[in-house]
């Protein structure tokens, strides 16, 4: 993904320096985690090193090399929110979810591959997190345990409570489903959501919380519903369930299931994917037998 941000139009301004060279050698090799194909000789390496040397939050020597990362960050974000803009409204679903995820990595500058925990790094020591990570403790795996055995776990009881807060904040929906076919053709869809997390205001601001949520086939890699959605810090607070109705086709012969996906607008690791069965769906028939009177079918 990087290789192909890096051909955009706008970094072909950027040079490479002769005396640039040796510290691109040094980010390629001790800060990329993606290959660059190309090497750094050239605008679209120099670029994508630059790139994945600040998610990887590298420090730097040269000030040319300094003035060229500030200007890619600059237009990099922009550029792969509009990407993922058009990929959406294309109901591409893999590629949706890599831009905005390769966007979230830019912004929060981790990798997606490190323990979500890093985005409180500016409250939670940095050795402790360290710790998690050779124990690989997930937040998920640390909401299931026990306080006092967090606090063993990292060697400071004292912290054990603050490590499952902390871990508690990472923004999660809980998404229950209700099918309902209105025709043969037309499914309509009742989507459940509340929050599964906790609302702090130093964390999360004052206001909401951001998220993308799509109706996927994983089968065709085809969106067939997707919109944004916004919870606010009162509905976190009081649990209160959002409820979202739609309609999407129902093309035969029936998938063996779609997937619900919930997806963080800023934060990694805050994915969720509920499951869509269609093994116990009744279709209505193809034609429905005229009685001469309309009546109101539920099912």
């Amino acid at each position: 993904m990087p290789l192909y941000i890096s051909l955009a139009d706008e970094f072909s301004q950027l040079k490479v320096r002769d005396d640039e060279l040796e510290e691109l050698d040094s980010l390629y090799n001790n800060h990329c985690h993606v290959p660059v194909k190309g090497g750094v000789e050239n605008v679209h390496g120099k670029t994508n090193i630059l790139m994945q040397a600040y998610i990887s939050r590298a420090q730097l020597n040269s000030f040319s090399l300094i003035s060229d990362m500030s200007y890619v960050n600059q237009n990099v974000v922009r550029l792969i929110r509009a990407l993922f803009e058009i990929v959406l409204k294309r109901s591409w679903a893999i590629l949706s979810s890599r831009l905005l995820r390769v966007a979230k990595m830019v912004e929060q500058r981790m990798w997606d591959t490190i323990n979500p925990l890093w985005q409180f790094s500016q409250y939670i020591n940095i050795e402790i997190l360290q710790k998690l990570d050779a124990k690989q403790m997930t937040p998920e795996r640390l909401l299931e345990m026990d306080t006092k055995d967090i606090g063993i776990m990292i060697h400071n009881t004292r912290l054990g409570k603050e490590i499952k807060t902390y871990a508690s904040y990472i923004p999660i929906l809980h998404i229950e489903t209700q099918l309902q076919p209105i025709t043969r053709t037309v499914l309509r869809i009742k989507l459940t959501i509340t929050a599964a997390f906790k609302w702090s205001d130093k964390i999360h601001g004052t206001t909401n919380q951001q998220f993308w949520i799509w109706i996927e086939d994983p089968d065709t890699d085809n969106i067939y519903h997707s919109e944004y959605f916004i919870i606010t810090k009162k509905q976190v607070k009081l649990e209160e369930p959002q409820i979202i109705i739609f309609t999407i086709p129902i093309i035969e012969p029936l998938a063996n299931q779609y997937y619900v996906r919930a997806i963080s607008d800023r934060w990694l690791g805050s994915d969720t994917t509920t499951i869509i069965s269609f093994h116990n769906l009744i279709l209505p028939e193809r034609h429905m037998p005229h009685t001469g009177n309309f009546k109101r079918i539920i099912i």
